[in-house]
């Protein structure tokens, strides 16, 4: 008898606690035309929002402050073209950084060039790209 009690009492409980809990967009604690009209972009800036609120970008990612961030740096090219009249010439492709975080952004550069094709078509001509951080290293 007393098992059966018990029983019934655990259940009543669990029932209890079931009904309180609302389920589906009831646990939004919003009304549900709002939270089915927004737009994915509008719940990504909302997470942003709350996710960076309190970050710091000037801050170096360490604990120690003598402690040196390790970044590495991948070009991958797509692809490459020239124009002889502006004398410039257009990168297109990707960096892979890898560091605590790591970041894949699409680029495109034009960098600025002095061809000289006075020995057409056995010239050979290069571009500098130099690519370099925003801060001095040490901050």
């Amino acid at each position: 008898m007393q098992l059966f009690l018990l029983i019934s009492f655990c259940l009543c409980v669990y029932l209890a606690s079931t009904q309180e809990e609302p389920e589906g967009i009831d646990d939004e604690g919003a009304d549900a035309e709002v939270l089915y009209n927004k737009t994915y972009s509008e719940y990504q800036t909302a997470l942003e929002k709350a996710i960076f609120s309190n970050y710091v970008n000037t801050r170096r990612p360490v604990r120690n402050i003598s402690t040196p961030v390790e970044v590495s740096v991948h070009f991958h090219i797509v692809h490459v073209s020239v124009n002889q009249e502006e004398q410039t010439m257009t990168v297109h492709g990707h960096l892979y950084m890898q560091a605590k975080v790591e970041m894949y952004p699409t680029f495109s550069i034009k960098v600025g060039c002095n061809f000289d094709y006075s020995d057409y078509p056995k010239d050979v001509n290069s571009c500098t790209l130099a690519v370099f951080a925003k801060q001095r290293m040490s901050e």
